[in-house]
């Protein structure tokens, strides 16, 4: 704990993974480790979450740059070291409930997603929401939904103070909340599984970004307000993409074809309605954030939304996809109209982008990377899914329903190669591995 090199290491923590996930105050979190650098560390949550913060940073890179950080790397042994100290604190953490103890566990959980421990990161995000249930701010909001006046007249004139604490409490309870949901939809825990009506639920608000910093003793200046203004607008963008994302899912399982309408033909019909929205959310982005440039120039902020609506198309498409699959044949009692051949061809055609999209930040060790390899490695399995329909059909001599899209091949490839490149670390990508390189040698 040294000043000059935890300062690179805060650099590296706010520059690569906080931005993604903006739930600490920058200038608080450098004052903190700054004040433990000089009088050593304790046994508080305060300790916790620096050597946190600071294992963190020693395994983040450049999302542009060559660097890759493998396990036999001196940065790796470094956020080990870290990692290992602040765990000792973490039972302290588990005591209470308030918003650096939420934090402590979260960035633990990040910190296993970015070592590829997913189920010991989902108990973290679930230790983390289960904190934020005390908050302030989640009890005044359930008094107005519920119509409580008394609860609306003591919440309604907040102080500063007591504003910056709400502002706190929402970022952490939001990045615990999705972090949860999506390991939790991943993982299919036993007894956690979520029930069909509740996949699409998303809480209702927005987070509060923090009003712009004053402190002019921070030297932080420019390049703070810059980090910090990247931050929240990311933040503010994936959410509202997740909450689009999940109305539409909540529309596709609520359908109900019209008369004599055939269902998929139904949803087909809708799916221009859910394409509209997906533009207009694309063309709502700010410019810092805008996806109409071209992929290659994306930070890692725009890699991540991209790979997002790229999850986002997939939900609008699945239902063709997978009926293409597995009743391809027309005594499978679809008729498959030129509407219905179209947008299941869109679909198989988002698997193949979600690879090119994906490429760039194959090697890049962050907190979303498992989850990345397991929606690229679906993406392969279903474009090989759809391969061997077309093979046995053409072997039967009976008309395709589905055309493969273009370079689908190449995609395949690059998923094999994707968890190729992580098998010594990841017990999935190993399992996995071998999966599809025997699928490969069915289908090439």
């Amino acid at each position: 704990m040294e000043p000059q090199r935890t300062r690179v290491l805060l650099d590296s923590f706010f520059n690569y993974v906080h931005v993604k996930n903006p739930i600490l105050d920058e200038v608080q979190t450098r004052r903190i480790v700054t004040r433990l650098c000089l009088h050593g560390i304790d046994w508080s949550p305060e300790s916790c979450i620096a050597l946190l913060v600071c294992a963190l940073g020693a395994i983040a890179t450049p999302f542009d740059s060559s660097e890759v950080v493998t396990q036999d790397s001196e940065a790796y042994a470094t956020a080990k070291s870290f990692y290992s100290a602040a765990q000792k604190r973490l039972g302290v953490v588990l005591g209470t409930s308030g918003v650096l103890e939420a934090q402590c566990l979260f960035l633990a959980g990040a910190y296993m997603m970015c070592i590829f421990e997913r189920v010991k990161a989902w108990r973290f995000f679930v230790q983390s929401l289960a904190c934020c249930q005390e908050f302030d701010f989640l009890h005044r909001s359930r008094a107005v939904s519920d119509n409580i006046p008394d609860h609306i007249g003591r919440y309604g004139m907040q102080s500063h103070q007591s504003q910056q604490a709400s502002i706190a409490e929402q970022a952490i309870y939001w990045s615990a909340w999705k972090s949860e949901r999506e390991l939790r939809h991943e993982l299919q825990a036993p007894d956690f599984r979520l029930p069909e009506t509740e996949v699409a639920i998303y809480p209702p608000f927005f987070p509060t970004p923090p009003p712009p910093n004053e402190d002019l003793q921070s030297g932080l200046s420019d390049e703070y307000r810059q980090r910090e203004r990247v931050s929240w607008y990311f933040y503010l963008s994936e959410i509202s993409l997740r909450r689009l994302s999940s109305r539409i899912a909540d529309d596709i399982l609520a359908f109900q074809p019209q008369y004599e309408e055939n269902l998929l033909e139904g949803l087909a019909k809708a799916t221009s309605e859910h394409e509209a929205q997906a533009h207009e959310w694309v063309m709502a982005l700010p410019d810092v954030m805008t996806l109409q440039s071209p992929p290659e120039e994306d930070n890692v902020c725009k890699f991540v939304l991209r790979g997002h609506l790229i999850n986002f198309y997939e939900t609008i498409y699945w239902p063709f996809v997978d009926a293409v699959i597995n009743c391809p044949l027309s005594g499978g009692g679809i008729h498959w109209s030129p509407l219905l051949r179209n947008v299941a061809h869109k679909g198989l055609q988002k698997h193949v982008e979600r690879l090119q999209v994906n490429r760039p930040g194959f090697h890049h060790r962050h907190h979303g990377t498992p989850i990345m390899i397991y929606h690229c490695t679906r993406s392969a399995l279903v474009l090989m899914a759809a391969a061997l329909v077309a093979k046995d059909s053409i072997e039967q001599g009976l008309s395709l329903p589905l055309e493969m899209p273009p370079d689908w091949q190449n995609a395949v490839i690059a998923a094999i190669e994707l968890n190729r490149h992580w098998e010594n670390e990841s017990p999935e990508s190993r399992s996995m591995l071998h999966v599809l390189e025997v699928l490969w040698e069915s289908v090439r």
